[in-house]
């Protein structure tokens, strides 16, 4: 979001402007599913030190099944984009900005996800 956000600065103020609260929407509903994703690290933990290889194998599937279905339902949310910065009371101008940028983001929430469920295997 940084990086995005300085790069902003050099095409449109407007631009810059949408792209905090729609960034800060998408991490309020991507949180959950990190923290849950992240929820592997302590199943694999526990499984490798107890010495049940087949458990822990078990647990990161069951980490990358949630992160796909969360992913997808963080997807759910893209149709309802224009609404939300609107109901929310942003400008005319603002809330479509943010709007799009927020689809975007959303499109990446599975393999962010995703990402977390795998991390935590080697991390456990």
């Amino acid at each position: 979001h940084v990086i995005d956000r300085v790069f902003l600065t050099w095409h449109s103020r407007d631009e810059l402007s949408a792209a905090l609260p729609a960034g800060m929407l998408y991490w309020t509903c991507l949180s959950f599913a990190f923290g849950m994703a992240s929820y592997v690290n302590t199943f694999v933990a526990q499984y490798d030190g107890a010495g049940k290889p087949d458990r822990v194998a078990a647990s990161v599937w069951q980490g990358l099944y949630f992160s796909v279905i969360a992913g997808a339902l963080l997807m759910l949310m893209i149709p309802f984009a224009d609404g939300i910065f609107v109901a929310i009371g942003h400008g005319p101008t603002i809330a479509p900005l943010e709007a799009i940028y927020f689809r975007w983001l959303c499109l990446g929430g599975i393999p962010a996800i995703l990402n977390t469920a795998m991390s935590a295997f080697f991390s456990g």
